[in-house]
């Protein structure tokens, strides 16, 4: 049975290569090759996991699961156009799922409970199918995409309300 080895960085979106680095170093500790791949969120977290192919010393290593928590992609009052800062987080999950052909990505739109309902849902709507464009412009197929029902968000900030989702499932 193959042993498995994480690393979590929370810090920079650099710390992505600290968590490939971690997880490769302490699964390569005892003299095995290892190789891993990590994706951060938009708050920084990296998740990278390593296992050797048949757990022994000296065996290579690949990438058996890469977690993402959850990117949340913020946008302005009324505006569905994805902001350019959004751009790095949309081109990691791009090119894991590029590079994971079994991977599938959730993208759920919010928003928040001012203003009238119907104009919100079609809103986060939009934001949704943007977002999800983006990532098909970079070689995402849209059949790995699903698009979630919009939701108000009720309580807290309304500009964090503001928001889509993605989550990467393996």
């Amino acid at each position: 049975m193959a042993s498995a080895v994480s690393s979590t960085a929370n810090a920079a979106p650099a710390t992505a290569e600290a968590a490939v680095a971690n997880a490769v170093g302490a699964n390569g500790a005892n003299g095995a090759s290892a190789s891993a791949t990590a994706v951060t969120n938009g708050s920084g977290n990296a998740t990278a996991v390593a296992v050797g192919a048949d757990g022994a010393p000296g065996a290579p290593a690949q990438v058996v699961a890469v977690t993402i928590e959850v990117v949340r992609i913020f946008f302005a009052e009324g505006k569905s156009a994805v902001p350019t800062a959004a751009a790095t987080d949309l081109s990691s999950i791009a090119t894991y799922m590029k590079e994971h052909p079994e991977a599938k990505a959730s993208i759920s739109g919010f928003n928040d409970a001012s203003g009238n309902a119907d104009v919100n849902a079609e809103v986060s709507k939009n934001r949704a199918k943007a977002v999800r464009d983006t990532l098909s412009a970079a070689g995402v197929s849209t059949d790995r995409i699903e698009l979630e029902k919009p939701q108000a968000t009720t309580a807290g900030d309304t500009a964090a309300a503001r928001r889509v989702e993605v989550t990467v499932h393996n």
